[in-house]
């Protein structure tokens, strides 16, 4: 049984302070201008886990975790002051301040370009972040596993990933972490939770919860009894299902989730289920 653990803390900063002056005097006519412009940017990339090989944990129930923090902040100040002594007189000032830690980003498992397999066994694969998973392949093989991506902008993002045989549970979905506490708390805008990836079942009774989809996003349940639970309301999204009910297509702002192989389809809390066949 492998436990496979990343942690990452990022606490950067950045500051900057910019302070301009102008004075004049003169008995007739006399300007003063005074510039401040101050700009601080919080650079850096907080990874739990960088995966650009392979990750092969074998068997056994195994657990591969990575958690990103991101604390970086940016501090801007601009101060402008012109001051001028005159009988007619014009003084003038101008501040800009921009403070930005948009370029900042934590990603909980950066698997881009790589593998994660983890053979026969109950095995969980997590990532937590900014992003929680990005990119790459996934493959949980034979028992039954959890892959769950907990992301404050993204939870799942440009990955493929096979659930392998048993009964699995895929969870993709924006969180609000505290890292203090450790305490999860799902905010009502799902937005993104899982962005342009994949995901297939094979056998067993697999379950997919996710909250709204971004981009292209397939759900594959494969063989036997498989369960889709998304994210909001029947009324927010738009249905188009296949001449053999087999798979549906379901639209939201210009993004599309493909969904197939599915016996049993539910929306927000309620517990009323759908087949594919519902949609014709």
């Amino acid at each position: 049984d492998d436990v496979i653990i990343g942690l990452a803390n990022n606490q950067s900063s950045s500051n900057a302070q910019t302070i301009s002056v102008a004075e004049s005097a003169a008995n007739d006519t006399a300007t003063a201008t005074a510039d401040a412009q101050s700009l601080a940017i919080a650079l850096g990339s907080t990874v739990g886990i960088a995966n650009f090989g392979e990750i092969n944990t074998g068997k056994g129930n195994d657990i591969v975790m990575g958690i990103a923090i991101n604390k970086t902040a940016a501090v801007a100040n601009a101060d402008a002051n012109a001051a001028s002594t005159v009988n007619n007189s014009d003084a003038q000032t101008k501040t800009n301040a921009i403070a930005d830690t948009s370029q900042a980003i934590a990603i909980g498992i950066d698997n881009t370009g790589g593998k994660i397999l983890t053979a026969i066994g109950n095995d969980q694969i997590i990532g937590m972040g900014e992003i929680g998973i990005l990119g790459g392949s996934l493959n949980v093989g034979v028992g039954d596993d959890r892959v769950i991506g907990y992301g404050k902008k993204v939870g799942v993002e440009s990955s493929q990933i096979k659930l392998g045989q048993g009964n699995d549970w895929f969870k993709a979905a924006i969180v609000d972490f505290d890292p203090f506490t450790g305490a999860i708390s799902l905010p009502s805008d799902q937005s993104d939770s899982i962005k342009d990836t994949s995901v297939f079942g094979d056998r067993g009774n697999d379950t997919f919860e996710i909250g709204d989809f971004k981009n292209s996003v397939l759900i594959d349940g494969g063989k036997d009894f498989d369960i889709l639970r998304l994210w909001g309301n029947l009324d927010d999204y738009q249905f188009t299902s296949s001449s053999d009910n087999k798979t549906l297509t379901i639209e939201d702002s210009g993004s599309v989730l493909t969904v197939k192989n599915v016996e049993a389809i539910y929306y927000g809390d309620s517990e009323q289920a759908y087949k594919i066949s519902d949609f014709a």
